[in-house]
């Protein structure tokens, strides 16, 4: 099943929606599912009405994604599902990062991303994030991941499910001899 291993813990799956075989949509209905059981959809999709990307195909509402995903790929620790992450390229080397851990995963899920995390700084030395200050876990998350808070652009994150905007946390993280 997995695309990459990593270590002997961490299992990536990456969501080649064109492959046949490939269980795209049970994992992305499985991901909306454990998402909006752990309150996390609207802090994971805050750009876009969560109620949209329910109502629709999971891989299409990737499509109204502010940028083209580049990478799209569930987590797998132990056998089993705990997250998914995405990353865009923004520029030669420089790509923006996204992570979803799932209830059961908080608390370790740092330590589960940070083989990932290694891994994404091979292809792109430069790792940026952001989050919506309303989102602290996410906020603690990228700092235990060794991000570095840049600060806050006021109303930079439109909460779709909210009807208004909040800061938005910008971060990177370099790779070593950056």
């Amino acid at each position: 099943m997995s695309e990459y291993r990593i270590g002997i813990e961490v299992d990536v799956l990456l969501m080649h929606p064109a492959r046949e075989g490939w269980p795209v949509n049970e994992y992305a209905r499985r991901a909306f599912d454990m998402m909006k059981r752990d309150g996390t959809l609207e802090q994971f999709f805050w750009g876009v009405p969560a109620v949209e990307c329910l109502n629709r195909d999971w891989v299409a509402a990737w499509l109204k994604w502010p940028n083209l995903v580049t990478e799209t790929a569930m987590i797998f620790f132990m056998g089993d599902f705990v997250g998914f992450f995405t990353v865009s390229q923004e520029g030669e080397g420089v790509g923006r990062v996204n992570h979803c851990f799932f209830r059961e995963v908080w608390g370790r899920a740092h330590r589960i991303a940070e083989p990932i995390i290694e891994r994404l700084l091979t292809r792109f030395p430069v790792l940026r994030g952001a989050t919506p200050e309303t989102n602290r876990a996410g906020i603690k998350f990228i700092g235990r991941c060794g991000f570095t808070v840049l600060g806050t652009v006021p109303g930079g994150a439109w909460l779709a499910h909210e009807g208004r905007r909040v800061g938005l946390v910008e971060s990177y993280r370099l790779a070593e001899g950056v």
